[in-house]
Order: structure tokens, then C-alpha cells, then sequence
């Protein structure tokens, strides 16, 4: 039989790729009834694995960034059907398949993550791009050329955006810069647990019952 000839059929006489892009294509419009159809078409016909793999490509091309916490449940659903397989439960590894299968139906949808994917793919070959000045820290051979130190970092490398400030962060760096402009001799002192200014609570005029009052002034 020549290649253009073959022809891969569902249990009900389907062509396969049609099922596979209707299923996904029903997935897509939120077609719910639709998807579990062809899905129970291709799980008759012996293609679960191939239905778990539509369905973790889904999640990234057609749900994408629109439901950001998705992917971690679909992986949970995909490793508790073939572990239930590997156990032998019967007709109840359906269970984790339609509830994938809903989920997805029901998400919030965005293809820019395809459509991110496709835009590198193709640009890439053709566009260079310079390595930012802000890059070149001192993590980097041209950043320590510079003379850039670690406050450089603190200043200008470690920034994020957008910024969202969380508890301690603040304080938490200002410990860090203030820990990276101690000398040498100051760094060694903190680590043999001696008294530097700024690093340590000032005492309390009341003692406390469950610290040892043996005359050593503790870090933090």
C-alpha cells in the first residue's frame, strides 16, 4: 500500500487526525460536550496517551498565561491516571481524563504563549540583539572590567519588574548591602559571633528567663 493510501482509523471508522484536531478544536470554543466525544473516541480506540498529550499541549498553546495555576493541575491529573493504570482501577482512570478535559473547556483561553513561541522561532534567525549594559554586573567579566562591585547589583542588576514588595524584603537587602561594605575584619568578627554596630538588637533592661545571661551580646 503506498504511503498516500494509508489511511489510521478510530474504533467507529474515523479518520484519527480528524478526531484529534476536532477534539482540540472543541476544547478551544469551549465545546464541552463536543470535546469529551471525540476524546472518548480516541480513548476507545486505544489513544490515552495520545489524549494526554493533546491535552498538556493544550494547556500551554490554548489556556496558556489566562490561567496561570493550570498546568500544575493537569500534571497532577496526568500522573494520577497512568499511576491508577499502572494499578489496575478499571474504568476509573476516566476519572483524572474528563476532569482534564473539563477544566480545560471551561478555562479562560490566551494563544499568546503560541503565538510567543512562533514569533521567537521565526525572528530569531534574522534579529541580534545587544547584551544590556545593565547585565555586565559582577557576575560577569566585562561587569568586574568595569570595576562594577556588589552595590551595583544591589543598585541596578537585582531590580524586577513589575515590583511587588513583599514582607522583610526591604529590610532583608538593606541587611545584605549593609553586610557587603563590612571590611574584611568586620566580616570575620560576625562570624565569630563579636559585637559589630548595626548588626546586632540593642540589650533589653529586662532579662529574659529563657537566655543565658552570660555577657556575650548575640547576633540578631
Amino acid at each position: 500500500m503506498a504511503e498516500k493510501d494509508f489511511q489510521l482509523l478510530t474504533k467507529k471508522g474515523y479518520d484519527f487526525f480528524e478526531v484529534s484536531s476536532a477534539f482540540q478544536k472543541a476544547v478551544r470554543r469551549n465545546r464541552e460536550e463536543e470535546a469529551c466525544y471525540w476524546a472518548t473516541e480516541l480513548y476507545n480506540s486505544g489513544y490515552d496517551k495520545y489524549i494526554w498529550k493533546r491535552i498538556l499541549i493544550i494547556t500551554s498553546e490554548d489556556v496558556g498565561i489566562a490561567e496561570p495555576h493550570l498546568p500544575a493541575t493537569i500534571k497532577a491529573l496526568h500522573e494520577s491516571y497512568f499511576w491508577l493504570k499502572q494499578e489496575k482501577t478499571g474504568d476509573q482512570i476516566r476519572l483524572q481524563l474528563f476532569h482534564a478535559i473539563v477544566l480545560l473547556c471551561r478555562a479562560k483561553k490566551s494563544r499568546l504563549i503560541d503565538w510567543t513561541k512562533n514569533y521567537f522561532h521565526h525572528k530569531h534567525e534574522t534579529h541580534n540583539l545587544e547584551i544590556p549594559d545593565y547585565a555586565l554586573d559582577v557576575h560577569t567579566r566585562r561587569g568586574k572590567m568595569k570595576g562594577r562591585s556588589i552595590q551595583y547589583f544591589h543598585d541596578e542588576s537585582s531590580k524586577v519588574e513589575p515590583f511587588c514588595p513583599v514582607e522583610m524584603e526591604l529590610e532583608r537587602k538593606e541587611w545584605h548591602e549593609k553586610f557587603f561594605q563590612l571590611t574584611e575584619e568586620e566580616r570575620e568578627a560576625k562570624k565569630t559571633c563579636k559585637t559589630i554596630n548595626g548588626f546586632v538588637k540593642q540589650p533589653s533592661n529586662q532579662r529574659s528567663i529563657d537566655k543565658p545571661d552570660d555577657g556575650v551580646q548575640r547576633l540578631f
